[in-house]
């Protein structure tokens, strides 16, 4: 099939050949690409061809003929087949499918001296086809075909089929087809649509007469050219020129053209521009205008942001991706970053840290200047000069079941500095977790919880730099050679230092405190490096010293200089059978590394310490294709120093397993089993607690289902209290399927048991879950998703049972386009400020069994909050009943209660019913009924309303609109009647269009108000709208007036405001909006009299 890409170019004249002949060229084709890198197998291809000629009579024999004439057949047979499902699902914008018949016809091809016959049957053929949105199709500058990787061109047939080959030295395909353009296939009958990784053929003709073509028309001279094409192909095998040059031909084929890449500058600019001013002049009564105009800002205030990218080329050879946002958001920041063939800059906000630096380096948030660059092939050098944007914080806790909310105990939170783990498993957030960086309250997702008491919660973030009381700079450079990837060496040196003065120095009470803190001096220097042996055998290290001054100012009280020093090396050895790794660390008292406050080694649960000395051995041997071995071994000293006022930690780790793995089964199986003994000795405490480990895991997929099954035992021994011992045993099940494209599930089932030995029959505590995930998601007209999860905490030991159930569900039905509804139901377990002073404190760590310090139970208590429960419930539907006749109904609900007192604190509900009806083309009737209630018991208050509105539009003949309206909104508070209020409104609006340009209206509306200060209003609006004929500017003069009369003094008043609005798109990227206006009001019920100027524009720019 290699040699056919030639004939389509020769069955131009035969329509119906050409029609059977797109799918089967289009398969053919991409096996004659897949075959210009064959150049090893030339001799074999070779031979091949010899066999093929000597065998002729058995080749044209009438079994393979009957194989090869349904060839095609098939092809587009299994096409359809086996991908039609898949095709049709992709509803998304900018892709779509095309469903066509080919008709019978049949055709003759030639190949190494024989003819071949090609019947081709009627069959329906489905082809999908996509719009990339990056593809700009100008006429001056045709975009180029990005290949998905160097060197290699791809080819996407309709069937999803991919076939890469990678052609070296050759130029990519430079020319890219606008949509409809045509291929040199055929007549008529084919578009080539590029996109970034492929090229795929469109079928866009079809045609309905057939002609047969013979081998006896071919003359002389086009058979001598089908012989040179073969020659260029079998040639190709050979020697890279003709490799080329049958890779020109195909481009050929494909209707490729060789053009020069355009050089230069090529940047692609984004991003908006806003400004926002708002000014407000106000003599009278401030609190009353306020009241009136809450979103008015007295005096002037001017807020502007931006939100910038720009990617491209910025010459030849360098690329630029920036980013500038400076809104309020979470993602706030300006980063530039530039690639040159020498240099990597990054401006303004980053993430500093440095691989290989394990010690010396934490990630950090900083904002300045890096630069990195590549002089030599064996020389780097990177170079920084940056402003720390906060202080570090490492925080570690126990985890609370379904308890999402937790507060750190420092705020507010620097963004984007939080890295949080569960044990040691990173976590992201928007998808595991959300974050209040002002009040530094985590709340968990419910996809992560429950988070057990037996796991442990790491958090490190950083401080804002308001509580820095001084500016602190940073700055160093980092030398490195490189011999290749696996042998290179490093030198750094960074400093970190205070600004002498303070900041605030304006403020007197961050001056006063600021006064005890004085500026300090932080230098570090480090080597390190990472160094291949042998194949073997590979060596990485690192050695750092620090300085630090705690006082900059060298005043008489300020501790002595600390120096310190920090080091680690590793040697690993892997051959086919066997990898060791071999590690020891390092640290002295007083060392501080930079983007850490304190501490830089792990110590068990302990976190990291100052002071310690660590040495790590891990084996894994593999006995057999199936088997295989692991040990590990790990000793940990600290207060090597001996400083009596700190305790001294000796630990020693042991762990050992086996595992059994299948790849072809997908199946897995290990057991381990661990010991920890941790003895700390100081004036004060002396502890030995031993923790041993055992566990076991065994996963297998059984076609499409996945499963897995644990078992893990924790035990404590506590040698010097006995009473303090715990053990913990948790059991996990788990299997999932995901079917192609409908339905997928996940069911899991855990228990956990905690026996400490206060009760004398069975555990101290017992906690179960169950959890299912259900998707489905047949067709557009129907999805549905749910998790439920049922949970039951046994405390034994205070007799105690707590059950709780989440139900998480999402279903979406839209049978016809007349009818849309919408369910959502969820419980959600979280945790809210609602303590009873009657209930234990204690009763709040369930079970208190795990070793853990008074001071830790002191923050463990005051962190964890009572848990709460909220259950939120919405239903809502769109029901076209006629062309006439619509209904919408939007049910809400939610109420949260506390789960310990078994209290209800809120609760919300809203129901809302709307009906249109259009009993005339030009007159439309809506009538709509909205009630609802909240109540807080906490606050002991409830406030019940209702709201009736009746509506009638017309067009009373063309230019005419009229609006008539009557509503009722009333407000009942239950626990305070001085506050219930009725508003009765009646609204009539009428606008006329006098011209395209020109809109004129009027609207009256008489508001009773009955309430503790009954009134009644009554306002008139007028306004006039100008549109030019370009419509890219709109001006709107407004004046209202509206009469006060206070039914209970009998005092009447009156407020006015006047005034012009604007809209204007200057050109097609800047949007002005505006408003400058003059109101007054006399003294009414709300105030005394006021008068103002308020002015507000707001200009955004797009680019």
């Amino acid at each position: 099939m290699k040699h056919l890409y030639w004939l389509a170019k020769k069955i131009n004249s035969n329509r119906a050949a050409a029609t059977a002949m797109a799918v089967f060229c289009l398969i053919a084709a991409v096996f004659m690409t897949a075959s210009l890198n064959r150049a090893k197998a030339s001799d074999s291809l070779q031979t091949e061809l010899q066999e093929e000629n000597s065998n002729a009579e058995n080749i044209i024999s009438d079994e393979t003929e009957k194989d090869t004439k349904n060839s095609v057949a098939e092809s587009a047979e299994l096409l359809t087949e086996e991908h039609k499902a898949q095709l049709r699902g992709s509803t998304s914008g900018g892709h779509g499918k095309d469903v066509f018949l080919v008709e019978p016809s049949d055709a003759q091809f030639y190949e190494g001296g024989y003819a071949y016959d090609i019947t081709v049957e009627p069959i329906e053929v489905e082809i999908s086809y996509s719009k990339p949105a990056d593809v700009k199709t100008t006429q001056e500058t045709e975009p180029e075909i990005a290949t998905p990787a160097e060197d290699a061109i791809s080819y996407e047939t309709s069937a999803d089929k991919v076939f890469t080959e990678d052609i070296a030295d050759q130029e990519k395909p430079t020319k890219t087809s606008t949509p409809g353009e045509e291929g040199t296939i055929g007549s008529d009958t084919a578009t080539l649509a590029y996109q970034d990784d492929f090229i795929e053929l469109e079928i866009i003709d079809l045609p309905e007469e057939t002609e047969d073509i013979s081998l006896s028309e071919l003359d002389e001279k086009e058979l001598a050219e089908r012989q040179k094409d073969l020659e260029i192909i079998q040639k190709s095998m050979g020697d890279e020129e003709s490799q080329s040059e049958a890779l020109k031909q195909a481009k050929l084929f494909w209707g490729e053209t060789e053009k020069p890449k355009k050089k230069g500058y090529n940047l692609n600019i984004s991003g908006t521009k806003t400004f926002d001013l708002k000014r407000s002049d106000i003599s009278g009564d401030v609190g009353h205008f306020i009241s009136k105009y809450p979103d008015a800002h007295p005096g002037s205030k001017i807020d502007q942001s931006l939100h910038l990218e720009i990617n491209g080329n910025i010459t030849e050879n360098a690329t630029v991706h920036a980013v500038l946002d400076d809104t309020e958001t979470e993602d706030r920041r300006f980063t530039v970053d530039i690639n040159t063939p020498k240099w990597h800059l990054v401006l303004g906000d980053f993430q500093f840290k440095i691989d290989n630096a394990e010690l010396s380096v934490f990630p950090k948030e900083t904002r300045g200047i890096l630069a990195h660059g590549r002089f030599t092939k064996n020389y780097e050098a990177m170079y920084i000069f940056a402003q720390s944007k906060g202080v570090s914080r490492r925080e570690q806790f126990r985890g609370a079941g379904q308890q999402q909310e937790y507060r750190l105990q420092g705020s507010p939170v620097l963004q984007n500095s939080e890295k949080i783990t569960i044990d040691g498993r990173p976590i992201t957030r928007g998808i595991d977790y959300l974050i209040d960086y002002d009040d530094g309250l985590i709340k968990f997702l419910p996809k992560v919880l429950p988070i057990e008491i037996t796991s442990w919660i790491v958090v490190e973030y950083e401080l804002t730099k308001d509580a820095m009381p001084f500016k602190r700079n940073m700055y160093g450079t980092r030398q490195i050679y490189k011999k290749d990837e696996n042998r290179k060496l490093a030198l750094t040196w960074l400093k970190e230092v205070d600004d002498t003065s303070g900041k605030n120095k304006t403020d007197s009470d961050t001056a006063s405190s600021t006064s005890q803190i004085t500026p300090m001096s932080h230098d570090l220097l480090f080597g390190d490096f990472h160094w291949k042996l042998s194949e073997q055998f590979s060596l990485e290290g690192e050695i750092a010293k620090s300085k630090f001054e705690a006082d900059k100012k060298n005043l008489p009280s300020a501790p002595e200089t600390k120096k310190a020093y920090a080091g680690r090396i590793e040697l690993t050895g892997e051959s086919s059978r066997m990898k060791a790794d071999l590690s020891h660390k390092r640290s002295e008292a007083g060392f501080k590394a930079i983007g850490r406050e304190k501490g830089i080694i792990e110590v068990g649960e302990r976190g990291p310490m100052d002071d310690v000395r660590l040495t790590n051995m891990r084996l894994t041997f593999k006995l057999s294709n199936f088997w295989s071995i692991f040990a590990e071994g790990e000793k940990t000293e600290t207060n090597l120093d001996e400083n009596p006022a700190e305790s001294s930690v000796d630990l020693e780790l042991r762990n050992a397993g086996i595992i059994f793995e299948r790849e072809k089964h997908k199946e897995r199986f290990e057991i381990r089993k661990g010991k920890q003994i941790d003895r700390e000795l100081s004036a004060t405490k002396q502890g030995d607690l031993t923790k041993n480990t055992a566990a076991a895991v065994y996963d297998r997929t059984f076609g499409a289902v996945k499963t897995q099954a644990k078992y893990d035992l924790v035990e404590y021994v506590d040698a010097i209290n006995i009473a303090s011992g715990s053990k913990v045993i948790q059991t996990f099940a788990n299997a999932s399927s995901r079917k192609a494209g409908n339905f997928s599930w996940t069911a899991s089932v855990s228990e956990i048991r905690v026996d400490d030995g206060f009760v004398s029959e069975g555990p101290r505590s017992e906690t179960n879950n169950w959890t299912l995930d259900v998707s489905y998601d047949p067709s557009r007209k129907f999805s549905a998703r749910g998790e439920f999860q049922f949970r039951r905490e046994d405390d034994f030991y205070n007799n105690s049972r707590n059950d709780s159930a989440i139900i998480d569900s999402n279903i979406k039905y839209e049978p016809t386009q007349d009818i849309k509804t919408q369910l959502k139901y969820k419980i959600e377990n979280t945790s809210k400020i609602t303590r009873d002073p009657s209930l234990d404190p204690v009763d709040y760590i369930v079970p208190d069994s795990l070793p853990t310090s008074e001071k830790e139970k002191t923050e463990v208590i005051n962190r964890f909050e009572n848990p709460v429960e909220k259950i939120t419930a919405s239903f809502m539907t769109d029901y076209r009943i006629t062309d006439r006749i619509s209904a919408y109904v939007d049910l809400r609900r939610r109420e949260i209660n506390d789960k310990h007192t078994k209290l209800n604190i809120s609760e919300i509900d809203r129901q809302t019913y709307e009906l249109k009806f259009t009993p005339l083309k030009n007159i439309m009737v809506i009538a709509e009924y909205d009630k609802g209630y909240s109540i807080n018991n906490d606050s002991k208050s409830r406030l019940d309303d209702t709201g009736k509105l009746l509506q009638i539009n017309s067009e009373l003949k063309n230019g005419y609109k009229l609006e008539l309206s009557y509503e009722i909104y009333e407000e009942d508070d239950i626990y305070a009647s001085q506050n219930d209020k009725t508003v009765k409104s009646k609204i009539l609006d009428l606008q006329r269009a006098l011209s395209p340009k020109l809109t004129v209206g009027m609207a009256l509306q008489h508001d009773n108000i009955s309430s503790a200060t009954p009134s009644k209003e009554f306002e008139k609006r007028v306004f006039a709208t100008y549109t030019p004929a370009n419509f890219n500017k709109r001006y709107k003069l407004f004046a209202n007036h509206t009469d006060i009369e206070n039914v209970q003094k009998k005092e009447d008043g009156s407020r006015y405001e006047y005034g012009l609005s604007f809209s204007q798109f200057i050109g097609a990227d800047t949007m002005l909006d505006g408003e400058i206006k003059r109101v007054h009001s006399d003294k009414t019920a709300l105030g005394d009299a006021y008068s103002a100027t308020v002015i507000n524009a707001k200009m955004v720019i797009t680019f």
